[in-house]
């Protein structure tokens, strides 16, 4: 009989072939050593058997312990890139136009190689020759791509930069050799194309790839994209970007696609429409060059000038100049590093934001505020005559104005006008047994009309600039506050701190009778899709009838004079009617003056407030005035 015939522990067959369960139980634990036992030959083939059985069943326990526990994270890392794989495609990145609709911000198509670092060889000598071929196909050096792939993390599956901005021949002759190259792949991208850079690059910024800090802070970047770093790219930065597409691909284990799905298309980013008018923006930094140019042999200046111009009916920034002006174009193109390094170490700084980030004293141009604020206090009222001779004394020092012969009688119509400093010294802080504001009242006025404090533009980087007092001279310069610190107050000299945008905002106070308004550059975001509005921005006033209206009149008038017959009258035959003041702002070694002239047209129904600063420009009538003429001009009758 057979070997399952000699038991009483039968298994008997199914028609269908399977095990009665039962039958199998017993006959594995009550009956299975007496089979073996019954027979020296069956014992001998079942002892080996069940041998065999055993030493499988601790061989597959050993690789099970060494695929769960051992390299647990390794494989299970390496069958889910082999099973599912995410990959995203990079967004367009919104287009930037001026008022009229000009393209300021562009794109352009480049190419990237990057690496999968696992999936990259781990021979020595595979991969010099994967890197020598890539060498080969692009002309770069084999330092820069050695490099790059040094500081990766070759246990990470996430793409790592190798080479930025690839020729679109390179990119093809890699792509088409990667069978060669495990591990690297070519990726689309796109940098900026900056239309007309050197004119608005202050404005527009630029752009970079991400380093490690972005990557941390904000999940959205990965390794090669490129952010906002300064000006409207950084600002606006969420709004350009758009949203990221993303696929989910099944891979096989030699890398073929299997299947895609959830796939979401990119969404490019909001276009941004500004209220900057481009050509006008063209028109004054020309002019403003031109002048810095001219007087940079007579003078102590070295181009280096800024510009404002806005409505003052709303705060929306007509242009914004500053020189010297860099080209940010050259920011989009790695081989440019020197320039680039140039820029940052020139000692102009080309990217510091003059009209929003330079703080210089105003001088004159201060004398408007400090006309209504004397008016709002009863200090003076419109026929008040002080006499300029001069000069005027105080503690045994003498206190000069700009024409030492004096001036004459002077009210505060013909005081702005005019430009006296003595008025204004004796307004300020008093001469006599007249009672001037004093330099608490002073600062109280000055910090209404939001200086030393941030206006709020739409740009980083903006200085609040600096509203001196008593309590501030003792903090930081360890001294007490003097009479003179009262008088240079008064005539925006001293320690008083402004940028030109500030110089802009009180003007345009002038011009629009009594509202500060926030100053902005985007009128709104539009979809890149059909033009639709995603975010319109509406004019914000900041502060609003803190001075009276029959005293803003007041200042008003003395600004058309000034035009009409006195600092600023070679604006008197513009097309139109004007108002403005000059200064000239002393700074550093005695004889140093910055150029200033702030005007705002038409006179009886405001558009423009032109606010010009050449640093080291010498006097404000002589060499910023010209240039305010030139501009408006051009603004009303050309453009």
């Amino acid at each position: 009989m057979g070997l399952l015939g000699t038991s009483k522990y039968r298994l008997k067959k199914k028609a269908s072939n399977d095990l009665e369960f039962e039958e199998a139980a017993s006959f594995i634990h009550d009956g299975g050593e007496k089979i073996l036992n019954s027979n020296d030959e069956v014992s001998r083939y079942s002892k080996l058997a069940i041998f065999i059985i055993i030493a499988l069943i601790g061989v597959l326990g050993l690789q099970t312990f060494r695929l769960q526990i051992i390299n647990a994270d390794e494989f299970a890392a390496l069958a889910e890139n082999n099973r599912l794989k995410e990959i995203t495609f990079r967004a367009d990145r919104g287009i930037i136009y001026d008022k009229n609709k000009n393209i300021l911000v562009g794109n352009k198509a480049i190419f990237d190689l990057v690496a999968i670092p696992k999936e990259v060889t781990r021979d020595a000598d595979e991969l010099r020759q994967v890197v020598d071929n890539i060498v080969k196909i692009t002309n770069r050096d084999f330092s820069e791509i050695s490099g790059s792939l040094e500081k990766i993390d070759r246990a990470s599956y996430k793409a790592e930069l190798v080479l930025d901005n690839l020729d679109i021949s390179s990119a093809i002759a890699i792509e088409s050799s990667r069978e060669k190259m495990p591990g690297f792949e070519i990726k689309n991208n796109a940098i900026r194309e900056y239309s007309d850079g050197k004119y608005f690059s202050n404005i527009i910024g630029y752009t970079g790839r991400v380093n490690q800090k972005d990557l941390n802070s904000d999940a959205f970047y990965e390794t090669a994209d490129f952010i906002g770093k300064e000006g409207l790219e950084a600002y606006y930065e969420k709004y350009l970007r758009g949203e990221k597409g993303r696929e989910s691909l099944v891979i096989d284990a030699v890398g073929r696609i299997v299947s895609a799905s959830n796939k979401l298309e990119t969404k490019t980013g909001g276009n941004l429409v500004l209220s900057l008018d481009g050509n006008l923006q063209k028109k004054l930094q020309d002019l403003l060059e031109e002048m810095a140019k001219k007087i940079k042999i007579k003078e102590k200046n070295n181009g280096v000038a800024a510009a404002v111009a806005m409505d003052p009916r709303n705060g929306k920034i007509l242009a914004i100049v500053s020189l010297p002006a860099y080209d940010n174009n050259i920011f989009t193109d790695p081989a440019n590093k020197n320039k680039i390094n140039a820029i940052f170490q020139d000692p102009l700084s080309p990217m510091l934001n003059r009209p929003i980030s330079g703080t210089y004293p105003p001088g004159s141009t201060i004398k408007p505020v400090m006309s209504v604020a004397a008016l709002s206090e009863n200090i003076i009222n419109k026929n008040t005559i002080i006499e300029d001779r001069g000069v005027i004394s105080a503690y045994n020092t003498n206190y000069f104005g700009w024409n030492r012969a004096g001036l004459g009688p002077m009210n505060v119509v013909s005081a702005l006008a005019q430009s006296s400093d003595i008025f204004f010294y004796t307004v300020g802080g008093g001469y006599g047994n007249f009672k001037g504001l004093g330099v608490d009242k002073i600062a109280e006025y000055f910090r209404k009309f939001n200086l030393g404090e941030r206006l709020g533009i739409d740009l980083l980087g903006e200085s609040s600039g600096l509203v001196p007092t008593k309590e501030w001279k003792m903090a930081n310069v360890g001294e007490i506050w003097t009479i003179g610190n009262t008088y240079h107050l008064s005539i925006g000299q001293g320690y008083l701190l402004t940028t030109p945008l500030q110089v802009a905002s009180w003007t345009s106070v002038m011009a629009n009778g009594g509202a500060i308004f926030q100053p902005y550059l985007v009128e709104k975001v539009i979809s890149s899709d059909d033009g639709s509005i995603i975010k319109e921005f509406n004019p914000r006033i900041i502060r609003e009838d803190f001075i009276d209206q029959k005293y803003i009149n007041i200042a008003r008038e003395g600004m058309r004079e000034s035009v009409l017959s006195g600092s600023a009258r070679s604006l008197k035959d513009l097309e139109v009617k004007a108002a403005g003041k000059t200064g000239t702002a002393e700074y550093g070694i005695a004889g140093n003056t910055h150029a200033w002239f702030t005007v705002f047209a038409p006179y009886d129904d405001p558009e423009i407030v032109l606010t010009i600063l050449i640093e080291g420009g010498g006097e404000g009538g002589i060499n910023a005035v010209p240039v305010a003429k030139d501009v408006l001009s051009w603004y009303f009758k050309d453009r």
